[in-house]
């Protein structure tokens, strides 16, 4: 009769139960893996077509700290003008506009600024000023954050380029730090992640490292798994195909 409702017997039931456990059983393995610079913060790593390459081979990543100020907060340091490095401190300065002074316990800031020290909007404190190095001392009852003459301690003072590797060498006779070492990059940094399948195909090279989690691949027991749900599903449906057909 035209237009009748076929009912859904017991093996058509079955079956869509098989193919859903199949559909389950069967999503692609993926992992969360990557390649890192390594120690020396250049990446090595060639990324595969189906990969993508974060950082260039034989270059670090880009606009990390080279050299910070020391204890004194006053760069001594020049960058090397045959490299990309970028100084944002200049020589002998400290970090700009930074609070050396502040009031005390009863809210009342009553020192005055020396230099080219100024007090802030807020009435409650003085900062460096464009040299980036307090002058000013506190009265008493004030709170001396920066001591007179020094600056920001460990503040970014050198940058990496775009090469994203560290070509300047601290002043030796200053208290500077030298964060990156010479010819080398900010290390372990991310080169080349899994691209849209989130599988690694691309080997590390030389000291860069893989990192995350691998994979996961079915065991043995699992492809089992597979394979007698495909064989369950073929046979069922030869089955209930025979059946109708009887």
């Amino acid at each position: 009769m035209h237009g009748a409702r076929t009912r859904k017997g017991p093996f058509s039931k079955f079956l869509g139960i098989l193919l859903m456990i199949l559909a389950v059983s069967w999503v692609p393995a993926q992992g969360d893996q990557s390649i890192n610079t390594g120690l020396d913060g250049i990446c090595q790593s060639q990324a595969h077509t189906l990969d993508v390459q974060t950082i260039s081979v034989g270059k670090g990543k880009p606009n990390t700290v080279c050299i910070t100020t020391g204890p004194d907060g006053v760069c001594n340091t020049g960058v090397n003008t045959n490299s990309d490095d970028v100084q944002v401190i200049p020589e002998g300065n400290g970090r700009p506009h930074e609070i050396c002074v502040r009031a005390g316990a009863d809210g009342m800031l009553v020192t005055q600024p020396d230099g080219d020290d100024s007090i802030t909007q807020d009435q409650q404190s003085i900062n460096t000023g464009l040299n980036g190095i307090c002058n000013t001392t506190s009265q008493p009852t004030d709170v001396q954050v920066i001591a007179v003459n020094h600056g920001k301690s460990n503040a970014p003072a050198i940058y990496t380029g775009n090469d994203g590797i560290c070509k300047t060498s601290k002043n030796q006779f200053s208290d500077d730090e030298q964060v990156i070492p010479v010819d080398q990059g900010q290390a372990r940094q991310t080169c080349v992640t899994a691209g849209a399948d989130r599988n690694l195909q691309s080997a590390a090279a030389f000291d860069d490292e893989v990192e995350g989690t691998p994979p996961d691949i079915p065991t043995l027991s699992e492809w089992a798994l597979i394979v007698s749900t495909i064989l369950m599903f073929v046979t069922v449906s030869i089955v209930a195909w025979l059946r109708r057909c009887a």
